[in-house]
């Protein structure tokens, strides 16, 4: 057969015409391939020629689910109809490249190489497949989670007004807000200004609640925020518990700085 038809994750699917002197077995330069979809020539190294970057298309389409092998048949029989456009392309491509008043320079210019990255990680079709597959889901569920949180800080917050609650608990609301725009805005690098100072503003405002509640709780832990009631009855059992339940009176070690008195008149 003259003609080789595959695909690679990297361009989709290949053409391959084996008439031209470079693409035949006992060379061994590189191959110049065509981008079905592009319509247009691509070296590519011999070596490469192998799965899982370029697969063979019978081995392509079996790895594929039903759904999506009947989507890929269609399209490739859609590149096989146009066989003879690729073909012109490749051998116009190549006698440029064979013409020896050519300039050589310009033909790399022309006919772009492809040079892999170092360390990169060739998957196989259907792994490819399953990742971005995946990742979507992933997406999707990321947004599903960003976007309930933001309607249930508002819900929040409004309760919170109408209950009339402390003021400190609004860091609540707002951090469930600001943390699903947060998320929402994810880590993208933004050409929009506006959208970069929103996601910065954001993530600061997030540090700075957890921040403020991460010191509420810790002086609450310290009694800080205890009522003065609350102090002094903390303070006969601390007394009670060091006289072994005989203290008559509270001395200046644990007598609190508040006024009692003063507190139950209030």
């Amino acid at each position: 057969m003259n003609e080789w038809w595959g695909y690679s994750r990297e361009f989709g699917w290949l053409f391959l015409d084996r008439t031209i002197e470079n693409n035949m077995p006992e060379r061994h330069s590189a191959l110049l391939f065509i981008i079905c979809e592009e319509k247009r020539a691509i070296e590519i190294d011999r070596n490469l020629w192998e799965a899982p970057f370029i697969t063979y298309e019978k081995l392509y389409l079996e790895e594929l689910s039903d759904e999506r092998r009947i989507i890929e048949e269609k399209k490739l029989s859609g590149f096989k109809a146009k066989k003879d456009i690729y073909k012109e392309i490749a051998h116009q491509f190549f006698k440029k490249i064979r013409n020896d008043d050519y300039d050589r320079k310009a033909s790399k210019n022309l006919i772009p190489r492809y040079i892999p990255s170092e360390g990169k990680k060739v998957l196989s079709n259907e792994q490819n497949i399953n990742k971005t597959n995946e990742s979507d889901n992933s997406n999707l569920f990321d947004k599903f989670i960003n976007i309930s949180s933001i309607s249930f800080a508002i819900f929040m917050f409004i309760v919170f007004v109408q209950q009339n609650v402390w003021l400190g608990l609004y860091v609540l609301p707002a951090l469930f807000f600001f943390g699903a725009i947060s998320g929402l805005l994810g880590d993208v690098n933004f050409k929009s200004k506006a959208l970069t100072s929103v996601k910065s503003f954001s993530n600061n405002i997030v540090m700075v609640i957890v921040g403020l509640i991460f010191l509420f709780v810790a002086i609450g832990l310290l009694g800080v925020f205890d009522s003065c009631e609350t102090k002094y009855r903390k303070a006969w059992e601390a007394c009670n518990d060091k006289y072994n339940g005989k203290c008559s009176y509270l001395g200046p070690k644990f007598k609190p700085s508040c006024d009692l008195e003063q507190y139950l008149e209030d």
